[in-house]
């Protein structure tokens, strides 16, 4: 497991990967368990037959759905590109999307904006100056909805963290209202560690 968070109904929403036996490749994993502990729903999410899928972090939406990121291979000596994949309360897949260009990148984080939609943070390597760029990448709502590449302007990467050109500048508002949120969230469940 790489993150968990608590939904409306007082379960725990965990995300990360596994590796199946005897396989040397790992699938995404989301599943839930509920608050006397009992296993409830698990999926397993996979990009490419022998791939090597990860999730890192989810974040809930309005509706109940579930945003969650990561990083994604077609096999698993590919290089990683960004993944996002949108699922219902019950776990079932309404969309993913793979974002970066060759050789690829990683989805670190996500939360939701307070005017809508979700920002998600991670790292993309830049092979012609053998370095790692920080990445924001915006997804506007509704997610459901929102096309499979980043070529339409619906989803759009944001800004590398040294400026490069292949960015446009942030919405600094917008950063700062997710990471706003993003503080608030943890704030609240160090509070309810505590009680």
């Amino acid at each position: 497991a790489t993150s968990v968070m608590i939904n409306a109904d007082g379960d725990a929403l965990v995300v990360g990967y596994r590796t199946k036996k005897g396989a040397a490749s790992t699938s995404g994993l989301v599943m839930t368990v509920s608050t006397d502990g009992k296993p409830g729903w698990m999926r397993e999410f996979d990009v490419g037959p022998a791939g090597n899928d990860k999730i890192f972090h989810s974040a809930l939406l309005p509706d109940g759905s579930l945003m969650a990121v990561g990083a994604a291979s077609t096999d698993a000596k590919a290089p990683f590109v960004g993944w996002m994949v949108h699922l219902d309360q019950a776990g079932k897949l309404l969309k993913e999307w793979l974002i970066g260009e060759p050789p690829g990148g990683r989805l670190n984080g996500v939360a939701r904006l307070r005017g809508g939609g979700v920002v998600a943070v991670g790292s993309a390597r830049d092979v012609a100056r053998s370095d790692v760029d920080g990445w924001i990448v915006e997804l506007e709502e509704p997610p459901s909805q929102a096309p499979s590449t980043a070529s339409s302007g619906t989803l759009k990467p944001l800004a590398a963290a040294d400026g490069g050109e292949r960015s446009s500048a942030p919405d600094t508002a917008a950063l700062q209202a997710a990471l706003d949120d993003l503080a608030a969230d943890l704030r609240k469940k160090i509070d309810q560690g505590r009680e």
